[in-house]
């Protein structure tokens, strides 16, 4: 069997440059199953996926994109095991690396056992009900402390790639009285799952806000992919394509 000399990989190399065939640097993404934004149903891999993927691709980049456990997402992508997550905020991950156009907004919104009486009332109502959440989830402010106050609290928990399918069955199960999460998510898993006449809302919090890729504070090339982002965002919403990914879901333009 023939073996490469340093000097030959070194002219191989050479040559591939030259002549304009340079291997593609590849930008690592991880998230976890969040349709319709990631992993959706019907085998589409979620808006946000196919929106960074067009963006990165008409770059030349090369992509690894791979789901993951969320709070393995962002422990992975802090500390730079990877180059960006889809789908946080900086409420949730502060440190990150985020660029000026945001991916999405996120609205939250309170689901109960069709049945019922318990709604979402603002303020602490959800105080009084055992409820579910996803763990390593940002909600919205007053849940968040509430949450880091009881965080050794493993009743209203679920973890792992199908931690929202564990919190349905608990709740139809009538092991929780309530569960909190995206209303866009929740739409589609429902109708998805068969599951609009089971599972029912029970109030929508009033708290919006916007969601992004965002990218590991600990990489030197994130200031770099972030600009890359913004502008690839921006050509995608003026030549149309934007809407016609977000057709594919049933959803418009947040901006």
């Amino acid at each position: 069997m023939k073996r490469f000399t340093p000097l030959l990989i070194a002219c191989l190399a050479l040559t591939l440059l030259t002549t304009g065939f340079a291997i593609a640097e590849t930008i690592t993404i991880r998230t976890d199953t969040w349709a319709p934004y990631t992993d959706a149903p019907g085998n589409k891999p979620g808006y946000m996926t196919e929106v960074a993927k067009a963006i990165f691709t008409a770059k030349g980049y090369g992509i690894d994109y791979q789901l993951m456990p969320w709070t393995r997402c962002l422990d992975a992508v802090k500390k730079g095991t990877y180059d960006a997550v889809l789908g946080t905020d900086p409420s949730e991950s502060p440190t990150f690396i985020y660029p000026a156009e945001a991916l999405g907004i996120n609205q939250n919104g309170f689901y109960v056992k069709k049945g019922s009486y318990w709604k979402y009332t603002g303020g602490d109502s959800f105080k009084t009900i055992r409820l579910g959440i996803i763990d390593g989830y940002g909600y919205f402010p007053e849940l968040n402390s509430y949450i880091e106050t009881y965080k050794g609290n493993k009743r209203f928990k679920a973890t792992g790639d199908d931690a929202l399918a564990k919190l349905l069955k608990m709740l139809k199960a009538g092991r929780l009285d309530a569960i909190i999460d995206n209303m866009n998510v929740m739409s589609a898993t429902l109708q998805d799952d068969k599951l609009t006449d089971v599972i029912v809302n029970a109030g929508e919090v009033d708290y919006i806000d916007s969601i992004y890729m965002a990218f590991s504070p600990a990489k030197d090339s994130s200031k770099e992919y972030s600009k890359i982002f913004d502008e690839g965002l921006v050509e995608l919403r003026n030549s149309g394509k934007l809407q016609e990914i977000l057709a594919r879901y049933g959803l418009k333009d947040w901006k």
